[in-house]
């Protein structure tokens, strides 16, 4: 199976399949693929600190930015589900990442990575069935990668 390879300045990652870039401006950190059948999408999304922050300042930073991301869902889709938190704590770095459920099946995955650089958001989005959903996120989400 043939694989995209994404290597911008301050991030990473490998999605499955051919995947195009549809929208980019660094200057609001903002970059959209989406796959060649158009039933998926992954926004990265990047904020960067002015200041180097303190580990704690890290910790702060990214439940503020996951609370915010979550709240845009749920204004966005009303019957949206969202699962538990799974967060990791690493020496230099920080990631929460978790689904959403959302009406007419669809399905997302938020992985948010905070490091002393910033904060870095990869959301997939798609319509796949379930069990495709979840071990494209699992291959997906794995190769995600953020300066630090």
């Amino acid at each position: 199976m043939a694989e995209t390879q994404i290597n911008e300045e301050t991030f990473h990652i490998k999605l499955p399949e051919k995947w195009t870039l549809i929208d980019r401006s660094e200057e609001e950190g903002l970059w959209v693929y989406q796959s060649a059948t158009g039933d998926e999408r992954l926004t990265v999304s990047i904020k960067y600190f002015t200041t180097e922050p303190s580990f704690s300042e890290i910790k702060e930073s990214i439940e503020a930015y996951v609370d915010i991301r979550k709240e845009a869902s749920l204004d966005m889709y009303s019957s949206v589900s969202i699962s538990p938190d799974e967060i990791k704590e690493y020496q230099a770095a920080i990631t929460n990442t978790f689904i959403e459920q959302g009406p007419e099946e669809r399905r997302a995955a938020n992985k948010t990575i905070a490091t002393k650089v910033g904060i870095a958001n990869f959301y997939y989005e798609s319509y796949e069935d379930t069990q495709t959903f979840i071990q494209k996120v699992k291959s997906i989400l794995a190769t995600t990668g953020f300066a630090s």
